[in-house]
Order: C-alpha cells, then structure tokens, then sequence
C-alpha cells in the first residue's frame, strides 16, 4: 500500500511538473457596443392635472398621492426642473412679495415644489408668468421602476368668491438620467 502511494505521488508530481509548462493557444476578440439614446419621457408617468383647492378657512388642500412613476427598466431617473406658465390671469409672486398684501380675489399666488423634505420656491419671471426652479440629481431622485410623491405649497390672499376648478397654469417637468 505504502508503495503505491508513493508511486502516485511520484506520477502526480510528473503531471504537474509537465502540466504547467503545457503551452495554450490564445485567441482575441473586439467587444464593440452600438447606442442608441433613450427618451426618458417614454419612462416617465405623471399625473396630468394637479388640483389644488383654496379653502374658505384660509388652508389649502392638495393632492396626497401626486406620484411620478419610473416605468424605465434600465436607469435611475432624476427631476431636473420644473415650470410653470401662467394662463386665466393668473400669476406667480416674487420673492419680496408677501400675498397676504394682495387684494382679494387676486390671481397672484407664491407656488413651491419639491419632495415634502425640500419644496422649492418658484418665483415669478418676467411679468410673473413665467417661473422655474431646478433640482440637484440628489433632491429627486426615482430608482428603476420606482415611484415618489411631488408635493406642493402655496401662499395666497383672501378669495370672496367662489369659484369652480379652473386652470391657472400649465407645468412642465423635466426628467434626467443619472
């Protein structure tokens, strides 16, 4: 038994030996990508109307559940920015302007946006119809197949008058890859 043991101890030793100094053939290939862009805006679902609704109390109501949908499969998603252009009269304040100083019934408004931990001030343009905010990739982000509430503050005067849903401004959001 002893015998044996050193026999295949021996062959095996000689295998190695021989077995490492084996030469192989080696062959190579170019690995080449083509690409194409993606249109993120195919990805992206967000609700079409944002209703806000100014209550008689002073407060306002807004939507709970605003949630913008990464239906992309392949990247993380990022808001860029926000704009709002104003329609029916209305208008976006500075920041100086304080609304509680506005006659009542007035169609200017301050307008903030963002995730609930960081809404943004949106400060009118130009003649105040017109406003912008952007977003660091960090401040709203959405994973692959992910979702998130957009949450929305607004500072307003007195309203005497009731009024039905109207549309005071159109929203444009803008979405990046990361």
């Amino acid at each position: 038994m002893k015998k044996l043991n050193v026999v295949l101890a021996a062959v095996l030793s000689v295998a190695l030996l021989f077995g490492a100094n084996i030469s192989a053939s080696a062959a190579s290939a170019e690995v080449q990508f083509e690409v194409k862009a993606t249109d993120v805006n195919v990805a992206v679902n967000v609700p079409t109307t944002l209703p806000i609704t100014f209550n008689e109390d002073g407060t306002n109501t807004y939507p709970s559940n605003w949630t913008i949908e990464n239906q992309s499969a392949i990247a993380r998603i990022y808001l860029y920015s926000v704009a709002l252009t104003a329609d029916n009269d209305w208008t976006l304040m500075t920041g100086g302007m304080d609304p509680k100083f506005t006659d009542a019934d007035s169609k200017k408004i301050k307008f903030y946006v963002g995730p609930e931990s960081n809404l943004q001030f949106m400060s009118g343009r130009d003649d105040g119809t017109t406003g912008y905010v952007e977003f660091e990739p960090e401040e709203f982000t959405i994973v692959s197949g992910g979702s998130k509430d957009l949450c929305f503050e607004v500072e307003r005067g007195a309203y005497t008058q009731n009024a039905n849903f109207q549309k005071a401004f159109d929203m444009v959001l803008t979405f990046k890859f990361l």
